[in-house]
């Protein structure tokens, strides 16, 4: 006798065998049927996203983290980010200026700190920006 019970169980099973027999690459994965190259590609890749870095290895003068997937790792590696950022820029002759003479669109929050007679610090909104 089919119950709807035993009829549901009966689809659970054929839908587990038919995931289990997919070939599709979850999220942050390598796609399916990469050649070893391209593998050795994107495994490259994802360690360097994945690395963390220091003052000795080029971080700074600021950043917002020490590594891309510090922040891109919503989902997996290279995904989205639970953080907010600070954006800012004005509009000028009717355009939006990402003022990139004060470093571009981006607040980047912290700073390497005190490097020889210098103290670098994380950046603030400049006073001239008119969109935040």
């Amino acid at each position: 006798m089919n119950t709807p019970r035993r009829m549901a169980c009966r689809w659970t099973a054929a839908a587990v065998v038919l995931l289990a027999g997919t070939s599709r690459a979850d999220f942050g994965d390598p796609l399916v049927g990469l050649t070893a190259e391209q593998l050795a590609r994107f495994t490259d890749g994802r360690d360097t996203f994945e690395e963390v870095e220091g003052v000795a290895d080029g971080l700074g003068p600021v950043f917002n983290a020490d590594s891309c997937a510090a922040c891109h790792n919503v989902g997996a590696t290279g995904g989205g980010s639970d953080l907010v950022e600070t954006r800012f820029g004005k509009i000028t002759a009717g355009a939006f200026d990402p003022m990139v003479s004060h470093g571009g669109s981006l607040i980047q929050a912290k700073g390497i700190g005190v490097q020889g007679a210098c103290t670098f610090v994380g950046e603030q909104v400049p006073a001239e920006a008119t969109i935040r």
